[in-house]
């Protein structure tokens, strides 16, 4: 697991490099494209910057995970190793985090092959959201999983912190 958790702290900062404008996230786009291909998935175009995995358990229902990608123009202050290379735009809103979270889900779903009438869809694209959580206290960790995984059964928001 903490290979998995240090793998998605360096997709996010990659991530956090590269923010682009709302329907501008080509490099983003491709960036996510290549880390879903290196898993072993076959990612679809949808728009020119999003991007669709479908996984199929012939189940009854399907739930979408989505992510936002764009950025904000913004101009980075943190002086952290990893800000924007872009002037004047930066992940501020935590678009990165989701990416990164989105993508670590599909690394843990790419070798599952039935889910008990869960998952089987999985989306990035624009303007969407879906943000999993990631805290050091163990009873608020408890707490949140649980929170989290009412909220995902209902398709609602998560929350991401990068610790």
């Amino acid at each position: 697991m903490k290979q998995l958790l240090d793998q998605i702290k360096e997709w996010r900062r990659h991530l956090h490099t590269i923010p682009e404008i709302g329907f501008q996230e080509y490099k983003t786009s491709a960036y996510l494209y290549e880390q879903l291909e290196k898993m072993g998935y076959q990612p679809q175009k949808i728009t020119e910057t999003g991007i669709a995995v479908y996984l199929d358990f012939h189940k009854e229902k399907t739930i979408a995970f989505r992510s936002d990608i764009d950025a904000l123009e913004i101009t980075e202050q943190t002086g952290v190793e990893f800000k924007s290379t872009y002037q004047g735009k930066m992940h501020a809103c935590g678009h990165d985090g989701h990416m990164a979270a989105l993508l670590g889900l599909a690394y843990k779903l790419k070798d599952v092959k039935d889910l008990p009438n869960l998952v089987k869809k999985s989306l990035m694209e624009h303007h969407q959201l879906f943000v999993p959580v990631f805290l050091k206290n163990t009873m608020l960790k408890e707490f949140m999983d649980f929170i989290c995984f009412l909220m995902l059964m209902l398709g609602k928001l998560l929350v991401v912190k990068d610790h």
